[in-house]
């Protein structure tokens, strides 16, 4: 990935636009922890990271909503600067540069660890969508990582299941996967990794 490619493009769109865009950023968060046996506690107790976090509202909104023990990364440091400027009366709310390839967070560090379109962002060279490159791959290595026993990585994004669920379903990341779609004609896909349980025959 290129980082004074991200610096650059960071801040080409209109905040107003991004938070319209954005505005259901909660509402993606708690449908992700109703796909599963049972919801993730909100609140300070709920420690979220959100990977490739960019310059959407979705934390903000999530903050609004309770969710007030969040952790942001992204891979520009022009973003990161300029978001935590923004949200500096957001108590709670911590701005981090960060690979997240490269996390530096002891394991099982959080209970939910959430993405939108960031792997997709990522794979954007890769040859075909089942088989993505070593450190592609290791990005999903490191959520896995980083998440306590039972908490939820929930990933967002327009890759449809056939494509998207055989990228989440490894053995070795030691979760269930379950997904949930969103719209009416064109749709959001929501899949939610449950760590600790075991995929199932399907999966």
């Amino acid at each position: 990935m290129n980082q004074a490619f991200w610096a650059a493009t960071c801040f080409e769109q209109d905040f107003e636009l991004l938070e319209t865009e954005y505005s259901a950023g909660t509402a993606w968060v708690q449908r992700g922890y109703s796909v599963g046996t049972a919801p993730v506690q909100r609140g300070y107790s709920a420690g979220v990271q959100r990977v490739g976090c960019g310059n959407s509202s979705m934390s903000s909104d999530m903050h609004s909503c309770g969710f007030t023990s969040i952790t942001n990364i992204d891979y520009s440091a022009v973003c990161i600067k300029a978001m935590a400027a923004r949200h500096r009366g957001c108590p709670g709310m911590d701005w981090r540069q960060m690979d997240a390839r490269l996390l530096t967070f002891a394991e099982g560090s959080f209970d939910v660890v959430l993405e939108k379109e960031t792997l997709n962002a990522m794979m954007v060279e890769e040859k075909e969508p089942w088989r993505v490159s070593p450190e592609t791959g290791e990005t999903v290595r490191q959520v896995s990582r980083v998440l306590k026993p039972g908490g939820r990585f929930i990933s967002i994004t327009f890759a449809q299941p056939h494509f998207r669920k055989q990228r989440h379903a490894w053995e070795e990341f030691g979760w269930s996967v379950r997904h949930d779609a969103y719209g009416s004609g064109f749709h959001y896909f929501l899949y939610v990794m449950i760590k600790g349980e075991a995929l199932s025959p399907e999966e």
